[in-house]
């Protein structure tokens, strides 16, 4: 199996004519066999984090959603998009800047989009994709992102430790790669950046039904409540929380009625919390 990490779909007869053509956007063709290996073990339902797979599979119990997951991070282990994927007939993005993970993400069937999403197009950042002593999910140390002054864990990284990377936007993106107006499933999880990467979503062209969103700020829930997102709950002991687009709340509570409590790996808690007085 050959992938191909961006939408190049043909090579410019020079070389300067490929220079002229440059947008910022270039290809990786990745062989990883005809084997993909990346498959759900048998008899497992979910490898999501807290289930949030499972959740997203009873919402859209026809399957074949249309999803972002940025940062996809391991393409099966703790993958909150993998089960959809291969059991569900989803598709979508796999947003990963780190190339640690992009043989294996190179298996999925979701385009891998190898970029820092940021809120200035172009943009020279300062990133990292370790931090020493931190541990990701896997036992590894691939846990990083960008560095900001308002990401503490990212902005104490020894300078030995970061690099220099270019980051682009989420319209940008979103245009490169035809993403549908209405993405069913959005998970968001990057390690404090992620009203960073929200500040410039287009939120008048696109839809999101469905996302969850690690520990956001005040500053991103003030921004998805501007927009018509609802606070459902905390999904999870890792304080990810799932929001729905006012338009698609009804459909959601078809599947779980407001005056139930369901039970979820993780403790899921439906429409209680830290947000419950603002969709009262």
């Amino acid at each position: 199996v050959s992938r191909d990490l961006s939408i190049f779909s043909s090579t410019p007869k020079s070389y300067n004519q490929w220079l002229s053509s440059y947008n910022g956007w270039n290809n990786v063709w990745v062989y990883t066999g005809t084997d993909t290996g990346s498959v759900i073990p048998l008899g497992r339902t979910t490898e999501s984090q807290s289930g949030q797979d499972e959740t997203i599979a009873r919402i859209f119990p026809n399957g074949g959603g249309y999803f972002i997951d940025m940062a996809a991070n391991a393409p099966v282990y703790i993958s909150n998009t993998k089960y959809l994927e291969q059991n569900h007939n989803w598709n979508g993005l796999c947003v990963e800047p780190n190339s640690f993970h992009w043989y294996g993400l190179a298996n999925r069937r979701c385009k891998v989009v190898a970029a820092f999403i940021a809120d200035e197009e172009d943009s020279k950042i300062e990133v990292v994709f370790e931090r020493p002593g931190v541990q990701d999910d896997s036992g590894g140390t691939t846990v990083g992102g960008i560095v900001n002054n308002d990401i503490q864990d990212n902005v104490n990284a020894p300078v030995e430790l970061r690099k220099t990377r270019y980051s682009t936007t989420f319209p940008s993106v979103l245009k490169k790669f035809d993403v549908p107006k209405t993405i069913d499933y959005f998970s968001l999880d990057v390690e404090g950046a992620e009203y960073i990467v929200m500040s410039k979503f287009p939120f008048d062209q696109y839809r999101i039904n469905v996302m969850t969103v690690e520990r956001p700020t005040p500053a991103l829930v003030q921004l998805l409540l501007n927009n018509e997102y609802l606070y459902v709950g905390d999904h999870g002991i890792y304080r990810d929380e799932m929001w729905v687009h006012k338009s698609f709340s009804e459909e959601v509570d078809k599947i779980f009625p407001r005056d139930e409590m369901p039970t979820f790996p993780g403790d899921y808690l439906w429409r209680t919390g830290r947000h419950a007085e603002e969709i009262q």
